[in-house]
């Protein structure tokens, strides 16, 4: 007799892959919109630490509880690189760009990361770049042409596309770095030593940007616990 086959599990595990997936993309999606309204009382580096320095004691937390070894001095210095990339990289660039930047361009442009991932990937991992992958990257790259020149003569649309995609470029840039890492660290606990190292630097922003939030309006003050809750996990 034959094993029997069991839909429900594997419908019940379907949807909660989907679920997942769903989830990610409708927090992501918010996260352009929340820092447009986040802007509206904070400066770029204020939200970014805000929204990473919670991250960063709830990794640290996280790091004492499950008792995580430290990481080498080779380590250490790449996890440094990958935190400072992610975070005043990827954040500032992304929060400043959103000055002038709106919710839905700032979301097309990071959405290249993937394909900035893969071509950086050719040159430090070794891995293939195939000719519909090379086809894709130029349809993206074209896109984000038009969105920059398409705005006339407003040159702070075109500089804010620029930031914008800088903070796709040093996403991507952390991604392939911190690649070798996951050999010996856990998803979570790499994503902890990130966070931790890559707030350091905007630590001095941390007592103006918490005075600001102190005095904002509600929607702002939502806007960023959305980023530090929801966005930050996802």
């Amino acid at each position: 007799m034959g094993h029997s086959r069991t839909p429900s599990t594997e419908s019940q595990f379907d949807a909660v892959a989907l679920a997942a997936v769903v989830a990610t993309v409708l927090v992501w999606g918010g996260s352009y919109t929340a820092i447009r309204i986040a802007l509206a009382s904070l400066t770029p580096a204020e939200i970014a630490v805000i929204r990473y320095f919670v991250a960063a004691v709830v990794g640290a937390i996280y790091l004492a509880a499950v008792r995580s070894r430290w990481p080498t001095r080779e380590e250490f210095v790449r996890l440094g690189i990958v935190g400072v990339l992610y975070v005043l990289g990827f954040a500032v660039l992304l929060n400043w760009g959103q000055e002038t930047v709106s919710a839905g361009t700032a979301g097309f442009v990071v959405g290249t990361s993937p394909v900035l991932i893969a071509m950086m990937a050719v040159f430090a991992l070794g891995e293939p770049f195939g000719r519909l992958s090379t086809l894709g990257a130029l349809i993206s790259f074209a896109g984000i042409g038009l969105i920059a020149f398409g705005s006339g003569d407003r040159f702070t649309l075109e500089f804010g596309v620029i930031l914008v995609f800088g903070a796709a470029l040093s996403a991507a840039a952390a991604s392939v770095i911190q690649k070798p890492l996951l050999i010996d660290f856990t998803a979570v606990a790499l994503t902890a030593w990130i966070l931790l190292l890559g707030v350091v630097p905007l630590l001095p922003v941390l007592p103006n940007a918490t005075a600001a939030l102190l005095v904002a309006d509600g929607d702002v003050i939502w806007a960023v616990a959305f980023l530090a809750v929801f966005s930050t996990s996802a």
